[in-house]
């Protein structure tokens, strides 16, 4: 089984620059039986960025245009236990990301970068049904390298600062600021009590 996101075009003003982009996302179901589900998981996204003013510090004057992408690919999977219907559940998977041209308008890329890394690494359980009052997957428990957001994301939403070269090169994350495709942390363990509205205790190392 295959599932697709239809590929996207959107079209955004944000002050004096215009943004251009394009993605899609698909998972194929690479095996099914017994309640054991193995995914392959693709995710591609291509940005078109103009601006008529730079704000980089160095800068003569001018615009800027410029381009960003990435790639994820990996596979996830999860195996459900009969009666109790508690599952354990991963992911493993890559991304490869680059920006080309000016790099963007404030500096934050040169246009030179890519890189390809680890992004998802994480294991989980979550409970099904063994804990009644808690609800379906009332208990979910999982640590590893992941993304997560807290609320409506105004907080927390991924570790989605994906810095170029421009500031630091010590700081560089293989570019793409503007479409952000690294959001995974490093070293995490996150507790998540009553579902997708209760309550998460999570953890840094």
């Amino acid at each position: 089984m295959t599932k697709n996101m239809k590929p996207s075009l959107t079209a955004v003003l944000l002050g004096s620059a215009i943004a251009l982009a394009s993605g899609s996302a698909t998972a194929h179901t690479l095996y099914s039986e017994n309640g054991t589900e193995l995914n392959l998981d693709i995710e591609a996204v291509f940005g078109v960025f103009s601006s008529k003013k730079n704000y980089q510090p160095n800068s003569k004057g001018g615009g800027s245009d410029w381009q960003e992408g990435y790639i994820k690919y990996g596979f996830s999977g999860q195996h459900a236990y009969s009666g109790s219907n508690a599952s354990v559940y991963g992911g493993l998977n890559l991304v490869s990301t680059a920006t080309w041209g000016d790099g963007d308008a404030a500096g934050l890329t040169s246009g030179k970068e890519s890189k390809t890394d680890l992004e998802d690494a994480y294991l989980g359980w979550r409970s099904g049904d063994l804990f009644p009052a808690l609800g379906q997957d009332g208990l979910d428990i999982s640590f590893g390298r992941q993304s997560f957001s807290i609320g409506d994301g105004f907080l927390i939403n991924g570790d989605a600062l994906n810095l170029g070269d421009g500031l630091d090169p010590e700081l560089n994350r293989g570019g793409a600021y503007w479409l952000a495709g690294r959001q995974a942390f490093d070293r995490t363990a996150i507790v998540r009590v009553g579902g997708d509205e209760g309550v998460r205790l999570i953890c840094f190392g």
